[in-house]
């Protein structure tokens, strides 16, 4: 108690002591890393920005092949969702080369601690820095960071995690069977964004020596983690394509080093204002028991095959009426894994999910909304609302169809 006491005090502490700075600096709210405005007390510029998201909903998982004694029964909860703090800013350099940081912390509002939804750790709060956080130079010629940074994650087209609770995990990569792609934020990154092309394409490179840092001695050193994202818009249309290959270490397993690889296509039509279809296409291979290389009974993984792949899709409309009204509704669907020794391993493999939600917009900060997500899961398939560590399952049964009915109220500064 004493040492999470003591964690939050200095957490708040070096907020407070960034909002004071913010507050003594020009603010450029719109923009992650803009220069001064004119007339700025001094040649950088610091932003405080944040979300608090909480609410009351209702979680189920119920149908699990084994019978209703590994189903999760109804309860409701006060949840988080994606609560952060943050700050950010550059540094006129000169010769147009800026300096830039970010620095973002993860809140629990409902419990002010380091937990999910399940009791279980959340690794993305509770600390200073336990978001999205970087260093790094910006010029003509692109940027280049060092820090915990998303790779494969990112997605600018469907963005239910800043409207919602729930979100579809497996836009990138977030399968269940063990099939995860399992790259979201990643510590210990450099990346590299070049300049947009011709104004509509641009690449971003990133590289982690990951589990390789802390390799004992006499083992191979050669589980690095490689991310490529090409991305660009064009009048109404979007695109991307985001590739990551997550190496395992040494292993002592007869097919050799284990990896995990995502691909992911992208696309969306702004068809009007405030109004837009999305796409996605995701593929998740698992070779040898995937990066962590681990056996089927601890991974998940439906079969010892040392090559399985999945694949998914999900569509998404959004639509903002009367500039107050705003309707979603996203569908996905996660096919059949493939590449079991035993065929019948492979078999009910696959799910389909559902949200439909409304939001009324009392302003451009504060939101209202009401939500239904639901998974469907075959006989053998266990796919779950795993982002923002929101599920209240520690490990779903295969068969069970998670179901979160939630009322959430959310406010951006």
């Amino acid at each position: 108690m004493l040492k999470g006491a003591a964690r939050r005090a200095r957490l708040c502490g070096a907020l407070a002591g960034a909002a004071v700075a913010a507050a003594a600096l020009a603010q450029q709210p719109n923009e992650e890393d803009s220069g001064p405005r004119a007339g700025a007390a001094s040649s950088g510029s610091i932003v405080l920005y944040g979300k608090v998201s909480s609410g009351i909903d209702n979680y189920k998982a119920a149908g699990a092949t084994a019978g209703p004694a590994s189903d999760y029964k109804s309860r409701f909860r006060i949840f988080d969702s994606f609560s952060h703090i943050g700050v950010r800013g550059s540094e006129d350099l000169g010769g147009g080369l800026r300096a830039i940081f970010k620095i973002e912390s993860g809140l629990n509002v409902d419990t002010g601690q380091a937990i999910g939804q399940n009791g279980g750790p959340n690794p993305n709060t509770g600390t200073l820095g336990s978001r999205n956080d970087y260093v790094g130079l910006a010029s003509e010629l692109g940027r280049l960071t060092f820090g915990r940074q998303n790779v494969f994650w990112t997605n600018p087209y469907v963005k239910s995690s800043s409207w919602l609770a729930t979100n579809f995990g497996m836009q990138s990569g977030g399968f269940g069977r063990g099939m995860a792609v399992g790259v979201l934020r990643q510590s210990n990154t450099v990346q590299y964004a070049s300049p947009s092309w011709y104004g509509v394409l641009e690449a971003v490179l990133s590289y982690s020596p990951n589990r390789s840092e802390g390799q004992g001695p006499g083992l191979n050193a050669t589980a690095a983690l490689w991310g490529l994202s090409v991305q660009g818009q064009a009048g109404r249309w979007g695109y991307g394509y985001d590739w990551v290959r997550d190496n395992g270490a040494q292993s002592a397993l007869p097919g050799g080093t284990g990896k995990v690889t995502g691909n992911k296509l992208r696309l969306r039509y702004a068809y009007v204002p405030q109004a837009q279809v999305a796409f996605i296409w995701n593929r998740s291979d698992v070779v040898n028991g995937g990066a962590l290389q681990a056996a089927p009974s601890a991974t998940g993984l439906p079969d010892p095959s040392g090559r399985l792949h999945q694949t998914g899709w999900m569509l998404a409309w959004s639509q903002v009426f009367a500039g107050r009204y705003h309707a979603i509704l996203e569908l996905a669907h996660i096919d059949d894994i493939s590449g079991c020794q035993t065929a019948g391993n492979c078999l009910n493999t696959r799910a389909n999910g559902l949200i439909v939600a409304g939001r009324y917009l009392f302003s451009q900060r504060t939101r209202v909304y009401l939500s239904y997500s639901k998974w469907s899961n075959a006989s053998n398939y266990n796919v779950d609302w795993t982002s923002a560590f929101i599920t209240s399952a520690t490990s779903l049964a295969v068969g069970a169809s998670p179901r979160i009915v939630a009322l959430g109220l959310m406010h951006e500064f």
